[in-house]
């Protein structure tokens, strides 16, 4: 399995979504982005409701993402899991190997 893969397993196993902000290595000063891993998108929080609207992300992913926002309402930036049935199979292909 690729590194790509692990991580968007990663942000899988998180909920679907997590704050932009912690998808960065370093530390203090010395921060930068991680890359979006394949399957994710990186998106403004405004966009979630155009996206559910649409019906383009899995409603868990929207949930969660919901649930984020209220929680921490500063946050501006998300990196969510676009295709949630690949990653889904991601998972159960990891759980095999293992």
């Amino acid at each position: 399995m690729k590194l790509s893969e692990k991580n968007a397993l990663q942000i899988f196993t998180r909920g679907g979504v997590i704050p932009a902000g912690e998808w960065v290595t370093g530390t203090r000063g010395y921060t930068n982005s991680r890359p979006v891993p394949v399957h994710c998108s990186k998106i403004r929080v405004h966009e979630i409701s155009w996206l559910k609207k649409t019906g383009r992300l899995h409603p868990s992913v929207v949930q969660a993402a919901e649930t984020l926002i209220k929680q921490r309402p500063k946050v501006q930036k998300l990196v969510i899991v676009r295709d949630y049935d690949a990653v889904l199979l991601l998972s159960a292909k990891q759980r095999l190997t293992n």
